[in-house]
């Protein structure tokens, strides 16, 4: 069977190109650092749990702030902004007993959806879920 130039050139190119995929994880899922999938070990990641924020609120600080409304809206405004959907925008924000409720309209002001969020900020329901968590964990000390 004879082989063109074309179909020599082709099945070069097919084997380098696969070759590089192949070798690409020759030592396995073994070598990477206990810990983490992404090849962080914990020692690794000490570092940057110093560094959260620049040490101005740790991560219980930041469950139990409070925010006003204003605080609330701009935090909304910028979720919607990082979202890039530029149709959108904050409309009502109301004062609950567990937080707030934002209105999420369009820019014509139909409404879009309702966000129930937490005093610190937090989706409401992610704030509950830790909240339970931490009840929970100072229950089994």
């Amino acid at each position: 069977m004879k082989t063109s130039m074309t179909q020599k050139i082709a099945i070069a190119a097919l084997l380098i190109g696969t070759s590089g995929y192949l070798m690409a994880d020759t030592k396995g899922p073994e070598s990477k650092p206990p810990g983490c999938d992404r090849g962080h070990n914990e020692q690794q990641m000490k570092g940057h749990k110093k560094h959260f924020m620049d040490g101005e609120l740790d991560r219980k600080e930041m469950f139990e702030r409070k925010l006003n409304s204003d605080d609330i809206r701009t935090l909304t405004k910028a979720k919607l902004i990082m979202q890039g959907n530029e149709n959108l925008k904050v409309g009502d924000v109301s004062k609950t007993k567990t937080g707030y409720d934002v209105t999420i309209v369009t820019n014509d002001d139909s409404l879009v959806k309702t966000l129930a969020i937490a005093d610190n900020g937090m989706p409401l329901k992610k704030y509950k879920h830790i909240e339970e968590r931490m009840k929970n964990r100072s229950k089994s000390k």
